[in-house]
């Protein structure tokens, strides 16, 4: 009797609506719960060769044979320089170049453990002004 007393002076409660969702379509950060004018949008996919090929055909006038074989031949040239220790840049894109890396520790995330890595070398770009400019026009 005691019991129906202490629940008849209780404030109602709030129910909230929780629904589960698996681990594996749980998606990251507050942009994927609201659609609101500021929030960043997806960026679309990149193109991909063919559809460069034929964007350059269709620029140049050239037949999508030759524009294969021309971007087939910048991208050799590029890869051919920079392995090399060059450096290529790319009028209104930016410049493409190698750096090397000093040995250093690191840590295995699973472990914990610090291991030493070797001297590497990564290829790095540096977009030029003009390609920012318009991005953000």
């Amino acid at each position: 009797m005691q019991n129906d007393v202490f629940f008849a002076q209780m404030p109602p409660l709030i129910v909230v609506d929780i629904h589960y969702m698996p681990f594996n379509e749980r998606v990251r950060g507050p942009t994927c719960w609201a659609n609101n004018e500021g929030d960043q949008k997806m960026a679309s996919k990149p193109m991909t060769k063919a559809q460069l090929v034929a964007a350059l055909a269709d620029e140049t006038g050239m037949d999508k044979k030759a524009a294969s074989g021309a971007l087939d031949g910048i991208v050799a040239i590029i890869t051919n320089e920079v392995s090399g220790g060059g450096a290529v840049t790319l009028p209104g894109v930016g410049k493409i170049y190698c750096r090397e890396r000093p040995e250093r520790m690191v840590r295995n995330p699973a472990t914990g453990e610090q291991i030493k890595k070797e001297a590497d070398k990564v290829v790095k770009m540096t977009i030029a002004k003009a390609l920012k400019d318009s991005v953000n026009d």
